[in-house]
């Protein structure tokens, strides 16, 4: 058994060698590594002094494009014809008589629900539809019910 043991302090002994070449190897990289940050810094240091800041070395992200605020004549039609037919056929909210949510609308109009929303902010503006308020019992944030009739939240 002795020559078993012999062969296992020699693995050993060549694995501590490996150790120390391949953390020896790291450190010159790291200290590679804080040499180029530091000459990046200063060289970026000297740019920004000269007026050549980030701003033109980097490109410019691109906005997201805006969500229209209104929607055309032709969708608010449908939601308007959606909402009447909704509030005869819904009662989201107990105890309050012709409330629907935008996803009550969906089954009546064939709009994508983000143009439904829109068009029911736009009906809010007009006074219209109001916000009649929060679905209970529904899981993460409640939907907005709404009914038809005048005003919004903010007048009553």
């Amino acid at each position: 058994m002795d020559g078993v043991n012999g062969s296992l302090d020699g693995i050993i002994n060549e694995l501590v060698d490996v150790l120390g070449r391949a953390e020896w190897s790291r450190d010159q990289a790291q200290e590679a590594l804080d040499k180029a940050n530091a000459e990046v810094r200063r060289i970026k240091a000297i740019l920004k002094a000269a007026g050549h800041g980030e701003e033109e070395a980097k490109p410019k992200k691109k906005k997201k494009a805006e969500k229209p605020l209104r929607v055309n004549e032709e969708t608010r039609a449908s939601v308007l014809n959606a909402v009447h037919l909704a509030s005869k056929m819904c009662a989201t909210l107990p105890g309050v008589p012709g409330s629907f949510t935008v996803k009550d609308l969906e089954e009546y109009t064939p709009i994508h629900h983000s143009s439904i929303r829109t068009a029911i902010n736009n009906l809010r503006d007009e006074g219209i539809v109001r916000a009649a308020g929060l679905v209970p019992g529904t899981p993460r944030k409640a939907p907005m019910a709404y009914v038809l009739g005048e005003g919004n939240e903010a007048s009553e």
